[in-house]
């Protein structure tokens, strides 16, 4: 569904039928808002599931979004900044954030957002079906989370967030 000038949805599962149903709002990057599963929960682990009978109309579903904070940085090898690295964000309980996909750009810069205030883990992932031959790294110089510097946002973005990828 998409929320009308008022902000209002409908979802219709007819064609689904009934069920146990997860619901999220997905806010456009560009207007920062934090993406938000139903009882303002931000990880899709803590999601409160959302029964539907058969012909049953659910109402108030809603949603109260506060906007979100940005971390920015630079993936670079041996100093020169590498475009085309997916960047992978981590929530602090390692659950992979799917919401918040990233790439860097010609440079190397990637900027990832609207975030939640919390502790996160980013990780540079170059594909080698992209002919990117470099080892996977996190934020920190660690090649799995368990040894990965978490970056704290507490209320206000995060820059200088990068990465060193080896060959």
């Amino acid at each position: 569904g998409t929320t009308d000038g008022n902000g209002d949805y409908t979802i219709d599962l007819d064609s689904a039928g009934p069920g146990i149903y997860t619901v999220r709002v997905d806010a456009s990057l560009a207007d920062a808002y934090v993406d938000l599963y139903y009882n303002q929960t931000f990880l899709r682990s803590q999601a409160q599931g959302i029964s539907v009978g058969s012909n049953q109309a659910v109402t108030g579903i809603n949603f109260s979004l506060s906007l979100g904070y940005e971390i920015v940085g630079t993936v670079r090898s041996s100093g020169s900044g590498l475009a085309d690295i997916d960047i992978d964000v981590y929530a602090s309980n390692g659950e992979f954030l799917s919401g918040y996909p990233g790439t860097t750009a010609v440079g190397g810069t990637y900027t990832l957002g609207a975030l939640p205030p919390g502790d996160y883990f980013i990780k540079a992932d170059p594909d080698p079906a992209l002919s990117q031959f470099f080892v996977s790294n996190y934020y920190g110089d660690s090649p799995s989370i368990t040894g990965a510097t978490a970056i704290t946002i507490t209320g206000t973005s995060r820059s200088g967030i990068d990465i060193d990828l080896v060959p």
